[in-house]
């Protein structure tokens, strides 16, 4: 009797982790295909000073409404402006800094990086790797700051209703699946994600 509660047992084990196992590889594609179709944004600041932090909001919202100018009709003509103006995005920061009575370093780049699940508004984005426009400013060891560049939602407090000019152009930009995804609310599969990233 005891080999069977045990035999079955693990079974039961097994099967939990086969499910797990597939929920997270539906949840990683899932990801993969909001990932594709969004451009991110993400400023670090020099330090966690509150100096710094309030440094960090004046660069990002300079270096917003500068890229805003930049916005293409689609996320690959957008992706090219960037990447044709990031010394214009670094002097627009570099422009900020100065201003401030500070003299730190501004490098910014177009690169995969690595994002909890985060709220914008009524929205969640999951967990994983997006590609996102970079401004790391001085040392950049203090707290950073990111949104959604493209479609832009940059704006959105977290726990806000996202403005329906936001919600079309992201409907625009993912598929049906991906935007109910991202509108549902998938707290599992997003922990899920996070746990694989880690």
């Amino acid at each position: 009797m005891r080999k069977k509660i045990i035999k079955a047992l693990c079974i039961s084990v097994v099967v939990a982790f086969a499910c797990v196992g597939v929920i997270a590889q539906k949840a990683v594609a899932e990801q993969q295909n909001i990932a594709d179709n969004v451009l991110r944004f993400h400023v670090l600041a020099n330090s966690d000073s509150q100096d710094d932090q309030d440094l960090k909001l004046q660069v990002r919202d300079s270096v917003i409404e500068y890229v805003q100018s930049l916005e293409g009709q689609n996320l690959k003509d957008t992706k090219e402006k960037i990447l044709a103006n990031l010394a214009n995005i670094e002097e627009v920061a570099k422009s900020v800094i100065n201003e401030n009575g500070y003299n730190y370093t501004v490098l910014a780049k177009l690169e995969e990086c690595e994002f909890p699940t985060k709220d914008y508004g009524d929205i969640s984005l999951p967990a994983g790797i997006y590609e996102a426009l970079r401004v790391e400013i001085g040392a950049s060891e203090g707290h950073n700051w990111w949104c959604v560049i493209y479609p832009n939602i940059c704006f959105v407090d977290a726990g806000a209703i996202l403005p329906d000019s936001s919600k079309q152009e992201l409907k625009g930009a993912l598929t049906a699946a991906d935007y109910a995804l991202i509108t549902g609310k998938q707290p599992l599969k997003f922990r899920i994600l996070e746990w694989l990233n880690k």
